[in-house]
């Protein structure tokens, strides 16, 4: 069909069904949704060829140039689809669903009473509430992975006119403690027997990434442990759902370099770590508001916690936990996306050297993500400096005190059952998208 105009230019009845004719015996021959018939309705033509289809019941059809489907919108869904015809994410009334190109789904579902379910299978995810104490506002996080159940804490922030949710720790260490894991290196190497070496995550990811041999300083080996969670957090989240199966673009696996900077990014959290353990031990201790969070400054490291989809130019593609990001630039005051330059990246995902945006809410996820596994590695590495598997800290570095989260009780939340009933609510809401954009 040639272009008809500088804007969308309805054609004839008679047109439109002509065209609509040729298209769908095009499509037959396309995968996943792409397969399916465009029902009858006003066509528009787009100004880059595609088209604009008004179908019946308030139904809205996007159709490439090439005849795929772009997105589907109709009284109770909206969607958008990947070339290969699956679904790229779908909204209803209560959900937000996101899949990534092997098919890992995420799944936002508004629950009642101020709560959210974040789930990206039946057992992983979380329930997000909000929680006043002493007159001041946090939310509680009520993960669950597989059968574990644990809590997280954060405090909101205004930023750009929107809230964003910083991590508010449970417990701080000594400042002696935290200069000594980012400053002092060991006085020899340490080889260290990691027990999950077996573990069917390792082995998947064994093209992504491998251990140090040998461990000079605490810090790399906090490397390593934040690496090594991030990866298997992805094995749980997507070991549970369908992979689709296609040509597979190029993966970018962590060089030397790139550890490099993953390495000097834990020191520089472990060193604001410090910093805040430092002032929020003084009386009266007031959490600062940045004008810009010290996380967007340019050069910093993130590791991705949660697959999130991106735009690289006019092409969409994947992020997905263990995939490595630096910021190029500062946003200025007020904007809520950052440029980032992926340094490496996983089968599926955008490859290395891409610059797509991502959201400060995005970005602030990935540092509370790498915070929280921090203080995880802390506590390991505590516990195996005392059964010495690890040199041990100096005697002055092994005090603790409660941090902001220590104050906010354990939610009451069958958060296993919401994540699950989050999942059922998903595979519903997919399948009424295939039947409603598939009928005639």
């Amino acid at each position: 069909m040639p272009l008809r105009g500088a804007r969308p230019e309805p054609l004839r009845r008679d047109e439109s069904r002509t065209v609509l004719s040729q298209l769908n015996g095009n499509r037959t021959a396309l995968p996943g949704i792409n397969s399916r018939p465009i029902p009858q309705g006003q066509i528009s033509v787009r100004p880059d060829g595609g088209l604009s289809v008004e179908a019946s019941r308030g139904r809205h059809y996007a159709v490439q140039p090439n005849g795929t489907l772009a997105s589907f919108a109709s009284k109770s869904h909206s969607a958008t689809f990947r070339p290969d015809g699956h679904i790229a994410t779908l909204r209803t009334p209560t959900l937000h669903i996101s899949r990534a190109p092997d098919g890992a789904r995420m799944v936002v579902r508004q629950a009642p009473h101020q709560a959210v379910v974040v789930s990206s299978g039946p057992r992983y995810g979380y329930v997000q509430r909000p929680v006043v104490v002493h007159n001041a506002t946090y939310v509680q996080r009520t993960y669950v992975v597989d059968n574990h159940v644990y809590y997280r804490s954060y405090r909101p922030y205004r930023y750009g006119g929107s809230v964003i949710y910083s991590y508010a720790p449970t417990v701080y260490y000594s400042p002696s403690y935290y200069y000594w894991t980012y400053y002092q290196p060991w006085t020899q190497p340490v080889v260290y027997p990691w027990g999950w070496m077996n573990d069917p995550w390792y082995g998947y990811y064994g093209y992504y990434w491998t251990p140090l041999v040998h461990y000079p300083a605490p810090w790399w080996w906090l490397t390593d442990y934040m690496v090594a969670e991030s990866l298997r957090e992805a094995w749980y989240a997507r070991a549970a759902e369908p992979t689709y199966y296609y040509e597979q673009p190029q993966a970018a696996p962590i060089t030397p370099e790139v550890r490099q900077a993953i390495a000097e990014e834990v020191q520089r959290e472990l060193a604001e770590q410090q910093q805040q353990a430092t002032a929020y031990a003084q009386p009266g201790y007031v959490a600062p508001q940045e004008e810009i969070p010290s996380f967007l400054q340019p050069g910093r490291i993130f590791v991705v916690s949660t697959p999130v989809d991106v735009l690289v130019g006019e092409e969409r593609c994947a992020l997905s936990q263990g995939d490595v990001l630096r910021l190029e630039a500062a946003p200025q005051p007020g904007e809520m996306a950052a440029t980032v330059r992926v340094l490496s990246s996983k089968t599926f995902d955008c490859q290395a050297g891409s610059m797509p945006m991502l959201s400060i809410s995005d970005l602030q996820e990935m540092q509370n993500s790498m915070r929280e596994k921090l203080d995880s590695g802390l506590n390991q590495m505590r516990t195996n400096q005392s059964a010495g598997a690890l040199p041990p800290a100096p005697e002055d570095a092994w005090s603790t005190y409660p941090g902001p989260g220590s104050a906010i009780p354990a939610s009451n939340d069958d958060a296993a059952a919401l994540i699950a009933q989050a999942q059922q609510n998903a595979d519903q809401a997919e399948a009424e998208l295939w039947r409603e954009a598939g009928e005639q």
